[in-house]
């Protein structure tokens, strides 16, 4: 479980802002982008999604139709990025595919390590996932998540891939937030120096 702030997409002060010249807002399709300012806070980052995407755009970290780049939102974020999987409910993903039980094993273990994830979802129950969520309590059939489109608690059900950031903050100020006291106890080589492909490697253990 974390204390993270609550940020909704459509906040009026920066639902107008473009990703990019594509003519897409933050209030429209800002969802993975407002779940990350979220999660980001659990390492000390502070960061609005205005402030989130005049970075993304500084960088390159959207293509032309607002696709956002995982590389360049974690380099955006001063974090290093961990990894993306898609669940084995997403037929259509060409990311690396776990069963979903496993998937939320694999949430629920990192957020005990002091790591919030963003969970892929579909919001219209046609099996064709479309909105992003910041996940915060994970325990058992017990999975609730900040919904950046309302800013609020939701539950979630049926998981269709997640994502997570992982490593030392270099933009936080010395504020480290709960991973640090987390990793040391994880053994297996794991510290806050890894890198993303460390991080994998033991992510990916069953």
């Amino acid at each position: 479980m974390f204390d993270l702030p609550r940020m909704s997409q459509r906040d009026p002060k920066w639902s107008d802002r473009e990703l990019v010249d594509s003519g897409l807002t933050i209030g429209g399709w800002g969802c993975t982008l407002t779940s990350a300012c979220m999660a980001a806070s659990a390492f000390g980052v502070e960061i609005a999604p205005d402030e989130l995407t005049d970075r993304m755009n500084a960088i390159g970290g959207f293509d032309t139709w607002g696709n956002l780049n995982w590389l360049k939102l974690a380099e955006s974020l001063g974090l290093t990025f961990g990894y993306r999987w898609a669940t084995d409910l997403d037929a259509g993903s060409g990311h690396e595919r776990i069963a979903e039980g496993l998937a939320w094993k694999k949430v629920a273990e990192l957020q005990d390590w002091g790591v919030p994830c963003l969970l892929f979802i579909d919001t219209n129950r046609d099996e064709r996932p479309n909105h992003w969520l910041c996940s915060w309590n994970v325990i058992g059939d017990t999975r609730r998540a900040i919904d950046p489109w309302t800013g609020q608690d939701v539950a979630v059900h049926d998981l269709y891939g997640f994502a997570f950031m992982l490593g030392t903050p270099l933009q936080a100020e010395g504020k480290l937030g709960p991973i640090l006291g987390k990793l040391v106890e994880i053994g297996a080589g794991m510290n806050i120096e890894m890198n993303a492909r460390e991080a994998l490697e033991i992510i990916k253990r069953p």
